[in-house]
Protein backbone atom coordinates (compact mmCIF):
# COMPACT_ATOMS: atom_id res chain seq x y z
CA UNK A 1 0.00 0.00 0.00
CA UNK A 2 2.89 2.35 0.73
CA UNK A 3 4.14 1.78 -2.81
CA UNK A 4 0.69 2.41 -4.28
CA UNK A 5 0.22 5.65 -2.37
CA UNK A 6 3.55 6.80 -3.76
CA UNK A 7 2.09 6.58 -7.26
CA UNK A 8 0.28 9.62 -8.66
CA UNK A 9 -2.02 7.35 -10.69
CA UNK A 10 -3.23 5.56 -7.55
CA UNK A 11 -3.88 8.86 -5.79
CA UNK A 12 -5.95 9.95 -8.81
CA UNK A 13 -7.86 6.67 -8.56
CA UNK A 14 -8.58 7.28 -4.87
CA UNK A 15 -9.74 10.80 -5.65
CA UNK A 16 -12.15 9.29 -8.17
CA UNK A 17 -13.46 7.14 -5.31
CA UNK A 18 -14.06 10.34 -3.29
CA UNK A 19 -16.01 11.87 -6.19
CA UNK A 20 -17.94 8.70 -7.13
CA UNK A 21 -18.91 8.05 -3.51
CA UNK A 22 -19.89 11.72 -3.08
CA UNK A 23 -17.86 11.74 0.12
CA UNK A 24 -17.65 15.54 0.06
CA UNK A 25 -21.34 16.10 -0.68
CA UNK A 26 -24.53 15.90 1.30
CA UNK A 27 -27.36 13.43 0.88
CA UNK A 28 -29.82 15.32 3.06
CA UNK A 29 -33.22 16.08 1.60
CA UNK A 30 -33.13 13.12 -0.79
CA UNK A 31 -35.95 10.64 -1.18
CA UNK A 32 -35.53 7.56 1.01
CA UNK A 33 -34.57 5.32 -1.93
CA UNK A 34 -31.96 7.79 -3.20
CA UNK A 35 -30.70 8.45 0.32
CA UNK A 36 -30.04 4.75 0.90
CA UNK A 37 -28.19 4.53 -2.43
CA UNK A 38 -26.08 7.62 -1.64
CA UNK A 39 -25.27 6.38 1.85
CA UNK A 40 -24.28 2.96 0.47
CA UNK A 41 -21.87 4.58 -1.99
CA UNK A 42 -20.43 6.81 0.72
CA UNK A 43 -20.06 3.82 3.04
CA UNK A 44 -18.16 1.84 0.38
CA UNK A 45 -15.90 4.84 -0.27
CA UNK A 46 -15.14 5.15 3.43
CA UNK A 47 -14.45 1.40 3.62
CA UNK A 48 -11.87 1.70 0.83
CA UNK A 49 -10.09 4.48 2.71
CA UNK A 50 -10.36 2.53 5.99
CA UNK A 51 -8.70 -0.49 4.31
CA UNK A 52 -5.89 1.76 3.08
CA UNK A 53 -5.40 3.23 6.56
CA UNK A 54 -5.41 -0.28 8.08
CA UNK A 55 -2.82 -1.51 5.55
CA UNK A 56 -0.60 1.46 6.41
CA UNK A 57 -1.21 1.14 10.17
CA UNK A 58 -2.55 4.71 10.19
CA UNK A 59 -5.58 4.10 12.36
CA UNK A 60 -6.94 7.37 13.74
CA UNK A 61 -8.26 7.27 17.34
CA UNK A 62 -11.72 8.31 16.10
CA UNK A 63 -11.94 5.25 13.84
CA UNK A 64 -12.37 7.52 10.83
CA UNK A 65 -10.20 6.74 7.80
CA UNK A 66 -8.83 10.27 7.61
CA UNK A 67 -5.10 9.69 7.14
CA UNK A 68 -5.24 8.33 3.57
CA UNK A 69 -8.17 10.59 2.71
CA UNK A 70 -6.21 13.64 3.87
CA UNK A 71 -3.20 12.59 1.78
CA UNK A 72 -5.34 12.13 -1.34
CA UNK A 73 -7.12 15.47 -0.85
CA UNK A 74 -3.80 17.25 -0.17
CA UNK A 75 -2.37 15.75 -3.36
CA UNK A 76 -5.41 16.86 -5.37
CA UNK A 77 -5.27 20.38 -3.91
CA UNK A 78 -1.61 20.68 -4.92
CA UNK A 79 -2.15 19.42 -8.48
CA UNK A 80 -1.67 22.56 -10.57
CA UNK A 81 -4.05 23.39 -13.40
CA UNK A 82 -6.02 20.13 -13.51
CA UNK A 83 -9.45 21.05 -12.21
CA UNK A 84 -11.18 17.90 -13.54
CA UNK A 85 -8.67 15.32 -12.32
CA UNK A 86 -11.17 13.34 -10.27
CA UNK A 87 -14.12 13.59 -12.60
CA UNK A 88 -12.71 12.24 -15.86
CA UNK A 89 -14.00 8.83 -16.93
CA UNK A 90 -11.57 5.88 -16.99
CA UNK A 91 -11.14 6.03 -20.77
CA UNK A 92 -9.39 9.38 -20.29
CA UNK A 93 -6.69 7.95 -18.03
CA UNK A 94 -3.08 8.43 -19.04
CA UNK A 95 -1.13 5.49 -20.42
CA UNK A 96 0.63 5.33 -17.04
CA UNK A 97 -2.73 4.46 -15.48
CA UNK A 98 -3.16 1.22 -17.46
CA UNK A 99 -2.23 -0.88 -14.44
CA UNK A 100 -5.06 0.66 -12.42
CA UNK A 101 -7.56 -0.53 -15.00
CA UNK A 102 -6.36 -4.10 -14.48
CA UNK A 103 -6.80 -3.99 -10.70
Amino acid sequence: MVTLLGEAAFKRFLFRVVIAADMLGSASGSEDRHLRHAEGRRSLGLDIFRWADDALSLNHPSGSPISTLAEVLRNEAQTPGDTNAGTQPDHDLDEDDDELRRV
